[in-house]
């Protein structure tokens, strides 16, 4: 059976790394002039907090956290193919817990380590094809590309579902397809998320094909 999916388009913003996060080493093709992670992967992580709102899921740039009690949560539901690094978390001088949160301490925050990043989804916007030089994927953009970009930006209307391949996914809970930045989820991982409190949660449509 096909669970239902998601993009998560964004949660709690309370904060942003700090300068002593360091990103794993990327490797960049003079050919097609794409670099590998292309969501990158983080060696060491500190989250710079400026307040803390209560939610147990908040970002960063292109990366997700828990806290202590939503990652015991994943792990009791088994949520698939994801790992978990403790943060060192760094508060500003005028940091503060929301009055409205209820409780004095802040619980510890793990980074999300999302372990598959290469799911296919269809793109009205790129086509797909294969560099010669290091033989991974490239994306070109389609000859009505660009219009059908400018158009989704523009668009009033309700946002297009993202088309995930089904037949390359193979049961995560977790994911990103390589040509689009915004993690992919299942209800059992959006399950977990609203068995704790949240704030700012943003779901986009997504559908297998």
């Amino acid at each position: 059976m096909k669970p239902k999916i998601y993009t998560l388009e964004s949660v709690a913003v309370d904060g942003e790394l700090g300068p002593r996060t360091s990103e794993t080493k990327r490797s960049t093709c003079d050919s097609c002039g794409v670099s590998r992670p292309i969501v990158p992967r983080y060696s060491s992580i500190e989250y710079l907090f400026d307040t803390w709102s209560g939610s147990h899921i908040i970002s960063g740039v292109k990366s997700l956290f828990v806290s202590s009690e939503l990652k015991d949560v994943m792990l009791l539901e088994k949520v698939s193919e994801v790992g978990f690094s403790k943060i060192q978390v760094t508060k500003r001088e005028y940091f503060e817990i929301d009055s409205a949160v209820g409780i004095d301490e802040m619980p510890a925050f793990f980074y999300v380590n999302v372990l598959r990043r290469d799911v296919d989804c269809v793109s009205k916007i790129y086509d797909v094809t294969i560099c010669e030089v290091c033989k991974n994927k490239k994306w070109e953009l389609k000859v009505d590309g660009l219009d059908f970009l400018i158009k989704g930006v523009s668009a009033k209307k309700e946002k297009e579902k993202l088309e995930i391949v089904h037949d390359s996914w193979k049961g995560e809970d977790i994911f990103y397809c390589e040509s689009h930045n915004t993690p992919i989820i299942t209800e059992k991982f959006l399950s977990c998320i609203k068995k704790l409190n949240y704030k700012d949660l943003a779901l986009g449509s997504a559908i297998w094909v």
